[in-house]
C-alpha cells in the first residue's frame, strides 16, 4: 500500500456513501418494493490545490505508482472535527460480529461514549455511526454503522476512532493533470473505497 505524498494539498473533497439497494415500482399500480443487497461503499472526488511543477511531478509519480486501480492507499477523513462523543481511547469489539452486520457493540474506556456522526475504521474500512445507544454499566455501547461490515470481526478486535481513515483506490485507470497558461498545475482524482 502506498502513502499519499506531502505535496498533495486538498482544495475540495466530495464524499458519498453509495449502496446497491434498489426500489422497484410496478408500472401498473406504482406499488413499490425495496430490495437491500447489503452492499455499500464510499466514493470520493479529491480536488487538489494548484501546485508548482516539482510538486505536480511528485503527485503524478504517486498516481502512476498506483498502477491504475491496482494499488490502494489510506487517507484520513477530510475536515472531520470528531469524535463528537467522548472518546479518550480507541475502543474494541465487545462481541464478535458477522459480515454484513450493521449493529456492533463497542467496549469503551470508562466514561467514554460514541456519538451519531462519528467515524470509525474497522479492519481498514471506514464506517459512520448512524445510531448510538447509551453505554451500559460495563462501558459497552451498541451502535449502528454504515456501510455494513466487510468481514467477520472477532471480540477484542481494534476499532480506530481517534484518527479514522479509509482505504482508497483510484476509481478509474486514466487519471491526468491540467496545466494553465501560468504554468500552474491542478489535479482532480476520482476514488472508490478499496474493498
Amino acid at each position: 500500500m502506498t502513502t499519499v505524498p506531502d505535496s498533495v494539498r486538498l482544495a475540495s473533497w466530495r464524499f458519498t456513501l453509495k449502496t446497491n439497494s434498489h426500489r422497484a415500482a410496478s408500472p401498473y399500480s406504482f406499488m413499490q418494493t425495496p430490495y437491500d443487497f447489503m452492499g455499500g461503499m464510499w466514493t470520493a472526488t479529491l480536488d487538489m490545490t494548484h501546485m508548482i511543477s516539482s510538486d505536480a511531478s511528485a503527485v503524478l509519480a504517486w498516481v502512476a505508482g498506483l498502477d491504475g486501480v491496482m494499488e490502494s492507499f489510506t487517507l484520513p477523513v477530510v475536515d472531520y472535527a470528531g469524535p463528537f462523543g467522548l472518546v479518550t481511547a480507541n475502543p474494541t469489539f465487545a462481541d464478535a460480529a458477522q459480515v454484513r452486520g450493521k449493529t456492533i457493540v463497542l467496549q469503551l474506556a470508562a466514561g467514554d461514549s460514541a456519538a451519531v456522526g462519528d467515524y470509525v475504521t474497522i479492519a481498514g474500512h471506514l464506517h459512520i455511526i448512524t445510531t448510538a445507544e447509551a453505554p451500559d454499566v460495563s462501558d459497552q455501547q451498541s451502535i449502528g454503522i454504515s456501510p455494513r461490515l466487510r468481514a467477520d470481526v472477532a471480540a477484542g478486535a481494534a476499532v480506530e476512532m481517534l484518527a479514522p481513515y479509509g482505504t482508497w483506490a483510484l476509481a478509474k485507470g486514466d487519471e491526468g493533470a491540467s496545466l494553465s497558461q501560468t504554468g500552474v498545475r491542478s489535479r482532480s482524482l476520482s476514488l472508490n473505497e478499496a474493498l
